[in-house]
């Protein structure tokens, strides 16, 4: 069973590209508009339904870039996330994506902000559990602005057809090799 948690770009996932993950048992916690907050609210509620899945996929933390968050605070939550949900599914391997870029340009507020956060996910020490990948860079154009394309993400933020293709094809290979080892 493989389990995602987060915003609207999981809840939003294009059924298209997840049935590559159809060989296997998937639940979709996606959320549009959660922040970390959010999430750990929903598992200490839920105690994640009592499911005890192979993987765990977390993609969490753009909305708190639209909020009063601190990255302080935001990297903090995510560990209490990864902490709570390895208490209740201890067994359970967790697949902690980056957050991925949005916004106009590499100086957007709200890009500076998440980038900031994945650069302090990827100096974590986690526990063995615990794989933590960043595929935002799939996400950009590669010019000097690092611009995102439309047909990738419409808004700047949520993804179109091509933008899942990209994350179900990115994501799904690490989902394999977690589930197989």
């Amino acid at each position: 069973m493989i389990v995602f948690i987060g915003d609207s770009i999981f809840q939003w996932w294009d059924p298209e590209h997840f049935k590559i993950f159809s060989k296997y048992e998937t639940i979709n916690f996606g959320v549009a508009g959660y922040t970390t907050k959010n999430v750990l609210d929903f598992l200490v509620a839920t105690n994640l339904h009592g499911l005890k899945p192979e993987v765990i996929v977390i993609l969490i933390g753009t909305n708190n870039s639209d909020r009063n968050y601190t990255t302080a605070g935001t990297l903090a939550e995510i560990k209490d996330i990864i902490d709570v949900t390895l208490e209740l599914s201890p067994k359970s391997k967790i697949l902690l994506m980056g957050i991925l870029p949005r916004g106009d340009s590499n100086a957007d507020r709200k890009r500076v902000f998440n980038s900031a956060i994945n650069k302090l996910l990827k100096a974590e020490k986690f526990q063995k559990e615990v794989y933590y990948i960043d595929i935002g860079y799939m996400f950009l154009k590669g010019d000097e602005n690092e611009t995102i394309s439309k047909e990738i993400m419409y808004d700047g933020l949520h993804l179109t057809t091509k933008g899942y293709g990209l994350l179900s094809d990115a994501i799904s290979s690490f989902i394999m090799i977690l589930i197989d080892s």
